[in-house]
């Protein structure tokens, strides 16, 4: 991952200037990498104070995010207000590949397990087993590594009968 600054006024040829040098950069990063992980390189390029709500500002990040050559493109336009950083900041990785939508404090719904038991109906599943999943899925606070490993012991054990 790269990291950099844009200049300090929205103008299409200093933006230009500092993708260019963003690309060559990317290059020369490349050259130290494997083909996979040469195609997860990231660039986040980092505007001046008081970007984010500037129409031009918008406008130019646009473009620079749609060059993907070399290496994918983000741009965070902060606040003006330093205090508003870390809502910014959560607002630019939502949209970035360091999002964990995964992560939530929402409630949801058991109807999903019920799923589960209709697949158990039909045979595809054995009833103890949609068993063990919905009492694993339904303990609180359960660690999500956990979870997978009680779901994946249980389907072996299901294989071995």
């Amino acid at each position: 991952m790269l990291l950099t600054l844009l200049p300090e006024a929205p103008d299409e040829e200093g933006m230009s200037d500092v993708v260019r040098r963003v690309r060559n950069q990317c290059v020369v990063a490349r050259s130290y990498l494997s083909p996979p992980a040469a195609l997860d390189l990231h660039a986040i390029l980092l505007g001046p104070r008081g970007s984010e709500g500037v129409d031009r500002w918008r406008a130019l990040a646009l473009i620079a995010e749609r060059d993907e050559r070399v290496a994918r493109k983000l741009v965070w336009l902060r606040p003006t207000d330093a205090r508003a950083d870390e809502q910014s900041f959560d607002d630019f990785v939502k949209r970035s590949f360091l999002a964990r939508p995964w992560v939530t404090d929402a409630i949801f719904s058991m109807a999903p397990l019920d799923n589960v038991s209709r697949a158990a109906a039909y045979g595809d599943v054995p009833r103890d087993t949609a068993g063990e999943w919905i009492r694993a899925a339904s303990e609180p606070e359960v660690d999500t590594d956990q979870l997978v490993e009680e779901l994946v012991a249980s389907w072996q054990r299901r294989s071995a009968r």
